[in-house]
C-alpha cells in the first residue's frame, strides 16, 4: 500500500509532508525538512459510511522514527527545540474612557445643569471613549521538544488559542528540523530510510456533530439513544479506517490509547 499522505482520510486533520536535501559529499550530512498542517476533517462523506462526523486535535506529537538497524544517525546539536516561528496577525480592539472637566463653555451650552453643579460646589466632569485598535504577533501553535519512550525525536504541538490544533508549526522550508548523517561505507549501495510520525491519545482527538447515517445502526441503539452510543459507533468507524490504511492503534476506546494518523517516508528533494 501506498504511504502517500494525501491518499488517507486523515489528511484534513493532519497532513504530513517530509523530504531531505542531497548528502553532502564532504560531510555526509543532510538536511531534513518536515511540512505538518492540522485543521478539521469532514468523515463519513462516502456514499457507503455508516456514521458522518467532524474531527480535529487537541494536541499532537510530530516524531522522527529511524529503525536501529538503519546507517543513519541525526546530529544531536542540529535539532530544532525552538518556539514555532509560525505566527498571524491578531486585531485588539479597546476602549478607553477619560473625564474630562467641562469648560466655561458647556456651563454656557448647558445652564441649569451648570448653575445646579455650582450650587452644589462640585465640579462638572464630562465621560469621553475612545476605540484603540492595535494588532501583535501570535504563534498559531506551541511547540515543546522532547523524546519519546523509545528514543525517537518529537516536536509536541499544542494550540497557542482555542483548544483545536490549526495551522503549520513552523516554516519547513526556513525551520529544517535537524540534520542526518550517512554511516554507510563507501562501497555500501544501500541507502537509509527514516519515517515521520504523527501520534497522538485518544484524548487528543476532538469529535462533534456525530450523525448516524446508517439505519440498521440507528435502529440497534435507537432504545437508549445518547451520546455514548454514538461515540462507540464513531470508535468502530475509526478502527476499520485505521486498520484499512495500516496505521497503528492500541485500544481506541481508552483515554491513554496511542494512535497514528499519519506516517510518511523521507524522500530526497526532487528525487
Amino acid at each position: 500500500m501506498s504511504r502517500n499522505n494525501l491518499k488517507r482520510i486523515f489528511a484534513d486533520v493532519v497532513s504530513i509532508d517530509s523530504w531531505h536535501t542531497p548528502f553532502d559529499g564532504k560531510t555526509g550530512t543532510a538536511t531534513v525538512h518536515i511540512d505538518a498542517v492540522f485543521g478539521e476533517a469532514r468523515l463519513g462523506g462516502e456514499a457507503n459510511a455508516p456514521i458522518r462526523f467532524r474531527l480535529s486535535l487537541r494536541r499532537a506529537d510530530v516524531v522522527v522514527a529511524i529503525a536501529p538497524t538503519e546507517p543513519l544517525a541525526i546530529d544531536k546539536g542540529s535539532v530544532a527545540r525552538n518556539q514555532s516561528i509560525s505566527s498571524v496577525k491578531i486585531a485588539r480592539r479597546s476602549e478607553i474612557s477619560t473625564d474630562i472637566n467641562m469648560s466655561a463653555s458647556a456651563k454656557v451650552a448647558f445652564p441649569v445643569v451648570a448653575a445646579a453643579a455650582a450650587s452644589g460646589g462640585l465640579g462638572m466632569k464630562q465621560a469621553n471613549s475612545e476605540v484603540v485598535s492595535s494588532e501583535e504577533q501570535m504563534r498559531l501553535v506551541l511547540i515543546t521538544q522532547s523524546k519519546t519512550h523509545d528514543g525517537h525525536y518529537r516536536w509536541e504541538c499544542k494550540p497557542t488559542l482555542g483548544a483545536k490544533l490549526n495551522g503549520r508549526p513552523w516554516d519547513p522550508e526556513k525551520d529544517p528540523r535537524f540534520l542526518v548523517k550517512d554511516l554507510r561505507k563507501s562501497d555500501s549501495q544501500i541507502s537509509g530510510s527514516m519515517r515521520i510520525e504523527v501520534r497522538c491519545r485518544r484524548e487528543d482527538l476532538i469529535i462533534e456533530d456525530i450523525d448516524i447515517k446508517d439505519q440498521g445502526i440507528l435502529d440497534k441503539i435507537s432504545s437508549s439513544y445518547n451520546f455514548k452510543n454514538k461515540m462507540a459507533a464513531v470508535e468502530a468507524y475509526l478502527t476499520h479506517i485505521l486498520s484499512s490504511e495500516n496505521l497503528e492503534f492500541s485500544n481506541i476506546s481508552d483515554p491513554f490509547g496511542s494512535i497514528c494518523l499519519a506516517d510518511v517516508m523521507v524522500e530526497e528533494s526532487g528525487g
